[in-house]
């Protein structure tokens, strides 16, 4: 009982999520939802041509499978019933159907061992001619759909079978799956056998047989990329059995898959059910095709899922039970007081969000969940800047941004007149900063678009909109930011200094002149004395200046 409780859970991983601020501070009460988007365990079905017939079947597949076989359309005999006149134009439109839904496609077959799916065109070639079709075959097949399909079924059936190795020597099928290796070296290359899974009677395919080939190819120069295909044409399944050959298959150390499920008992659902349940549980099997085609006059192959109108079938109901069983379903949870939250989550890919109400902002990841995948994911929600201002006066601005040093400084500037009051800064520990402000305006006071100007900063981002009807309209978007403002706005600083020191000087010399020399003027001169020492300390203010052009004219005109 043990042991079949640890096969359950061989499809999936604990996974730690840990939230977190952008000072790596945990962050309890953080919101997670988790979505897997695609499995990570490939069941899949085979195809024929009828699914470039009808959409609804089209739809029906898509919606279901991730991975596909197809039955005919990639095989010698299909490609080439005449010597030299190839057509691939049902596999071109297979595989444009397949990659448009993200499904993958295993290659099925080079060549085939059994003589009596050899075109009788071929099987008159003398040896040399043999040997020349075939080579033109995989550098036709091969070259033609290299890096657009996962696997290749090189040499289907040749434990059973030995067609070729009658005609061009006993390595043929190792030489064929090093020529298979060189023109498509990322694919799996598979042994694609029957009843070696399925029945413990058939002596020619035993599993201690299929390794015996399987090694026999691999002495060849063929050690990488190898595969055991196991097509699992069931009659009535011994899972005792099946469950043997697998484990015995397994000590290969290469990936195994079933290739050609299908069950012609009358029991088919229950039976599939437990062949598909066992596969999926053992540990060395990595993906399970199923033979279950669609036939538009009716289901007279071994198994159907569907009938002519797409309506389950006993076996179909069994493949959408098992696809909604083995992923995890949404998960909406929160963060425990250290910011973590773990989940038990079925291998596949996911789209995981962090948000945490202290933040503005949310934090979206990728994350593959695999056996070898870490555990511990960490993901920073990082705050960013919102404003929210009331419709009348005083008008309240509450900022909280990230700050870069270079912005500091000039941004302080424009808002003296704000008379900011930082609440308090933390540092981020690269070269920026997190603020939070608050500062007020008096009644009198307009907020305009030029004062607004310092947010088009391109590191700032503001997230909300102003929240009244009325209120100024939103800042300038970052893009229209140029490269040149700081600089522009350090020039601009110069000749505003320098405007400011004239006026200063003129009216404090002015203002002193009249103090200790003209004395009838002493009214004037303690006005403009204090007016002109602070313009000529730069101190920016329109009311002084307006102060200062109003006594230096009434002096001047007097």
């Amino acid at each position: 009982m043990k042991q079949k409780v640890n096969r359950v859970q061989v499809r999936k991983k604990t996974v730690a999520i840990r939230a977190v601020d952008a000072n790596g501070h945990a962050l309890p009460g953080a919101s997670v939802s988790i979505q897997q988007t695609r499995s990570g365990f490939p069941l899949g079905c085979a195809l024929k041509n009828t699914i470039l017939q009808s959409s609804e079947y089209q739809s029906w597949f898509a919606a279901r499978f991730t991975v596909t076989t197809f039955t005919n359309e990639m095989k010698w005999y299909s490609n080439e019933p005449v010597e030299g006149k190839e057509t691939y134009a049902d596999a071109d439109a297979m595989l444009a159907f397949s990659k448009q839904h993200g499904i993958a496609v295993r290659g099925h077959n080079v060549v085939w061992d059994n003589r009596q799916y050899v075109q009788n065109w071929v099987q008159s070639l003398p040896t040399q001619k043999l040997r020349e079709a075939v080579n033109r075959k995989f550098n036709s097949v091969m070259t033609r759909y290299r890096g657009q399909v996962i696997a290749w079924d090189v040499v289907n059936e040749n434990v059973h079978f030995s067609y070729f190795e009658s005609k061009l020597g006993e390595n043929a099928s190792s030489i064929f799956y090093q020529q298979a290796h060189q023109l498509d070296p990322h694919a799996l290359m598979f042994l694609n056998e029957f009843n070696t899974l399925e029945v413990p009677v058939d002596g020619k395919s035993t599993p201690a047989k299929y390794l015996q080939k399987l090694q026999q190819i691999q002495s060849f120069g063929n050690l990488s990329r190898m595969a055991i295909g196991l097509e699992g044409h069931f009659g009535t399944p011994d899972i005792s059995y099946m469950r043997a050959a697998l484990d015995t298959l397994a000590g290969a150390n290469v990936p195994i898959w079933l290739t050609e499920v299908d069950v012609t008992h009358s029991n088919q659902s229950k039976h599939l059910e437990d062949i598909l349940r066992e596969a999926h549980s053992h540990p060395a099997v990595q993906g399970i095709v199923i033979f279950g085609v669609w036939n538009p006059k009716g289901c007279f192959s071994r198994m159907c899922l569907t009938d002519v109108n797409f309506k389950n079938l006993p076996t179909g109901d069994v493949v959408d039970k098992l696809l909604s069983e083995w992923r995890t379903h949404n998960v909406a949870a929160t963060t425990d007081a250290d910011g973590l939250h773990r989940a038990e989550l079925f291998h596949g890919e996911y789209k995981i969000t962090i948000n945490h109400p202290s933040s503005n902002s949310s934090s979206v990841r990728s994350l593959t969940v695999d056996s070898a995948s870490q555990n511990n994911n960490v993901l920073t929600v990082m705050g960013k800047m919102s404003i929210k201002w009331a419709n009348r006066t005083p008008m309240g601005l509450e900022l909280r941004c990230k700050w870069f040093n270079p912005e500091i400084e000039a941004f302080n500037k424009v808002m003296l007149a704000l008379r900011p009051q930082v609440e308090h800064i933390v540092s981020a520990g690269d070269a920026s900063f997190f603020f939070h402000m608050a500062a007020s305006l008096s009644k009198t006071l307009r907020l305009k678009r030029s004062l607004l100007s310092v947010l088009s900063s391109p590191r700032l981002t503001p997230l909300s909109a102003f929240s009244s009807s009325d209120a100024p309209p939103p800042p300038p978007t970052y893009a229209a930011a140029s490269a040149g403002s700081r600089s522009q706005e350090k020039e601009r600083g110069k000749w505003s200094k320098a405007l400011l020191f004239l006026p200063g000087a003129i009216t404090f010399g002015l203002g002193t002149w009249q103090l200790f020399r003209r004395q009838e003027k002493v009214s004037s001169s303690f006005v403009m004395v204090p007016i002109g020492l602070p313009l000529l300390l730069n101190y920016k203010d329109k009311i002084l200046m307006g102060f200062f052009f109003f006594f230096f004219f009434s002096v001047c005109f007097r």
